[in-house]
């Protein structure tokens, strides 16, 4: 069975990852209406992006432990030894990424309207959230077909 922690977790993650792409958007062509569009989004995706971080904190915590020892007596157990190990690094710095940029984008609204150098800055943080979502869906899906496989599916 699978736990009902991870269609959220999926979900939101997926959803934090659209709001920085939107963020992206908004910024490689600076309008007031658009800077300020783009810092409200940021809190929509520094909200979503904490809800991730708590949601699968609470499933790495308790309903992955059995997930693991079931992989790790796999054939499949590098699946967790490296995807799972590496992916439970990578989703460390989202929320605070996603933090930063909320707070550069609220605090500074007027000056990234001529601040190439700031504007720039957060659409790199920006694209490395969207690069860095895209990354761990793919390890999920790899931990997620280790553990299937453990069990004898495929």
């Amino acid at each position: 069975m699978v736990n009902p922690l991870i269609f959220p977790h999926v979900v939101l993650g997926d959803a934090t990852a659209v709001t920085a792409l939107w963020i992206i958007v908004e910024l490689l062509e600076p309008t007031q209406k658009r800077v300020n569009r783009a810092a409200l989004v940021s809190l929509l995706g520094l909200t979503l992006a904490w809800l991730v971080y708590i949601i699968g904190g609470y499933y790495y915590v308790v309903g992955y432990p059995p997930v693991r020892d079931v992989i790790k007596v796999s054939a499949w157990d590098w699946a967790h030894k490296i995807f799972m190990e590496a992916k439970e690094h990578i989703f460390l710095f989202g929320p605070y990424l996603m933090t930063t940029i909320a707070v550069a984008l609220n605090f500074n609204r007027e000056r990234l309207l001529t601040d190439n150098r700031s504007r720039r800055a957060i659409i790199v943080l920006s694209f490395i959230i969207v690069i860095g979502s895209a990354t761990m869906l793919f390890m999920g899906v790899i931990i997620s077909t280790g553990y299937r496989v453990a069990l004898g599916g495929v």
